[in-house]
This record gives C-alpha cells, sequence and structure tokens, in this order.
C-alpha cells in the first residue's frame, strides 16, 4: 500500500497536471492514512479552488493554516480573495507575519502594504 508521502506526491502531480479528480482521490487517501495531515487538507483545499469552489477550499485550508502550514495559509489567503473578503484576507496576512516575524513587524509590513496600495491608486482593500 502506498505511504502517507507518496499519496501526497500522487495528489500534488495528479493536480499540478490538471486532474483534479485524481488529486482528489490521493489526497482523500492520504488523510484516510492520517487524519487531520495539513499537508492532505491542503492538497483539498487546491483541489477545491481548482474546482472553483473557494468556500470549500476555506473549510479545507483554516485547519491547516492553524497548523502552521505556510502553503494552506497562501491557499486560504486565494479563497479569501476569491470569496470577496479582503478584510479576512488581511487579518490572515497579519497573523502569518505575526508568527514569523512578531506582532511590531506585522503592524509594520501591513502598513507599508496599505501605503503602496494607495500609492499606487489601487482600491485599498487591506
Amino acid at each position: 500500500a502506498p505511504s502517507f508521502d507518496s499519496l501526497v506526491r500522487q495528489g500534488e502531480d495528479r493536480l499540478a497536471r490538471g486532474d483534479a479528480a485524481g488529486a482528489e482521490e490521493a489526497f482523500e487517501r492520504a488523510l484516510a492514512r492520517r487524519p487531520g495531515a495539513a499537508s492532505a487538507l491542503t492538497g483539498l483545499g487546491f483541489v477545491a479552488l481548482a474546482r472553483g469552489n473557494a468556500a470549500a477550499a476555506a473549510r479545507r485550508f483554516r485547519p491547516a493554516h492553524r497548523a502552521d502550514h505556510g502553503p494552506a495559509s497562501l491557499g486560504l489567503g486565494e479563497a479569501y480573495e476569491r470569496l470577496g473578503r479582503p478584510g479576512d484576507a488581511a487579518d490572515l496576512v497579519t497573523d502569518v507575519m505575526n508568527r514569523l516575524y512578531g506582532a511590531a513587524a506585522a503592524r509594520r509590513g501591513l502598513r507599508r502594504v496599505r501605503e503602496a496600495t494607495e500609492l499606487s491608486g489601487s482600491p485599498a482593500a487591506l
């Protein structure tokens, strides 16, 4: 029987080739071997995004993001963007920056993003 890691790799490979159904099967099998595993949940989140279901993707990404799985945080941000939830996306960026660099650096970084957005003439979605 394939190992958890080989199933995750298989899911990633299938998703990269555009085979969402095959990727979903591989990630589900991986998740059955290791319930709650961040990499398998993240893979299922990206499958949902590929299918255009941002709400389902966010549900898969959230627990993996809480487990500090970086790719899940990126996917969750993309899901929030597709759902038209810029406030949640900004909160996510702040959370990740807090984890990585501390609160003061997170505030400085978010302020720089807001300033750059305002200077570029883009709507200040953050």
